[in-house]
């Protein structure tokens, strides 16, 4: 691991360069190899800067075998001064052999940054190489949204594994937006790999969070998984999510909160309390765990996250044994992240037509959420 003190420069735009290297990385697998270490290059800062972020780089990809996804990836952990550390910027090479192309990805100003790690992950066989790499503010995104969803969750929900179109949230803001083409129509997805519930509250990063969003539709709010592995106890994780509906609608006391229950087979007793305190506040309630369920059983069982099935496929029959489509890695694959985002365009579709004040597009047809 090599760290970097760095200053920024003045760059295009009125921008500032923050890193700009001349190495070249040229990383060689004769074949495949998932043992392989990431390349770590860290470039640390003194916690005093923040901005919106693009980092880039020029990548070569020579004889990459394998679909574009979690065996031949570049990310970065970026570091705040407060708050956990984000790894939400990918890049995807292209597998086969490409010519140089710039690659680029974008992070959201989230408060002063303390580091960039850049982690250049390379399972498969082949070569790929990298240079130029460019850490450097931007311009903030213009603030025009008319309807704005948030998503509050784990790396299933996160999807950060996926090149950018397949993830759950891109894929439910394209949903959004092609059923309202004339209106401003965002989600924000800001989970996180590996929260808590308990994490997101005690840590800060929910009230910073919501500070940095001018409006707020729908919040969505689905945990479980982690708060399972971490054996929360049930009761501390009611107060928790009690805490996140309350600080939501503190900020945004119009918005619709959402709860959800989560993947199944795993936080049965998380669900519980998730369903129990919908009922409680009378909130909306999106029953995952039942949606997954029953997909599942229908044969689509080709949505979890694992070797052989990264982009995933509808299934005609149950994967050979996998009777009920649920063992494996609970990371949706490209197939299960689709398939999530109808779910939540379904339940979500018509609280919008409220806020937007919208009506059926012609034409519209809402997408199929059971198997037929």
């Amino acid at each position: 691991m090599t760290a970097h003190k760095q200053d920024g420069t003045a760059g295009p735009a009125g921008g500032d360069v923050w890193v700009a290297t001349e190495e070249t990385l040229d990383l060689i697998n004769p074949a495949a190899n998932p043992a392989r270490s990431d390349c770590i290059r860290r470039f640390e800062f003194d916690g005093t800067r923040a901005g919106a972020l693009r980092l880039s780089a020029e990548v070569c990809a020579e004889g990459i075998t394998g679909p574009p996804g979690a065996a031949c990836m570049i990310f970065f952990n970026i570091e705040y001064a407060q708050g956990p550390v984000f790894w939400d910027t990918f890049l995807y090479p292209d597998t086969g052999s490409t010519p140089w192309r710039m690659l680029s990805c974008e992070a959201r100003n989230r408060g002063a940054v303390r580091a960039v790690e850049m982690h250049v992950r390379f399972h498969a066989k082949g070569r790929l190489r990298l240079r130029h790499l460019k850490v450097e503010t931007l311009a903030p995104w213009v603030d025009d949204a008319e309807g704005v969803v948030a998503i509050f969750g784990d790396s299933t929900d996160m999807t950060n594994y996926l090149p950018t179109e397949h993830r759950l949230g891109r894929r439910l803001e394209l949903l959004l937006r092609d059923r309202f083409p004339d209106r401003r129509v965002d989600v924000q997805v800001l989970a996180e790999g590996g929260e808590t519930l308990q994490r997101l509250v005690e840590s800060g990063r929910l009230e910073r969070e919501l500070k940095t969003l001018s409006r707020c539709d729908i919040a969505l709010i689905r945990y479980g998984l982690n708060d399972e592995s971490k054996k929360a106890a049930p009761e501390l994780f009611r107060k928790y999510l009690h805490a996140a509906y309350q600080a939501i609608l503190a900020r945004f006391p119009a918005a619709k909160i959402v709860l959800s229950t989560t993947i199944p087979p795993c936080a049965e007793a998380y669900n519980r309390e998730t369903r129990a305190t919908a009922e409680l506040f009378k909130l909306p309630l999106i029953r995952l765990d039942e949606f997954i369920r029953r997909r599942s059983a229908a044969g689509e069982s080709d949505w979890h996250h694992q070797p052989g099935s990264r982009m995933g496929r509808h299934r005609d029959a149950p994967a050979p044994g996998n009777a009920d489509g649920l063992a494996g890695d609970m990371h949706p694959n490209a197939f299960g992240a689709q398939m999530i985002a109808e779910h939540y365009f379904d339940v979500m579709e018509p609280m919008m037509v409220e806020k937007l004040g919208a009506t059926a597009a012609p034409g519209f047809h809402p997408p199929r959420t059971e198997s037929q």
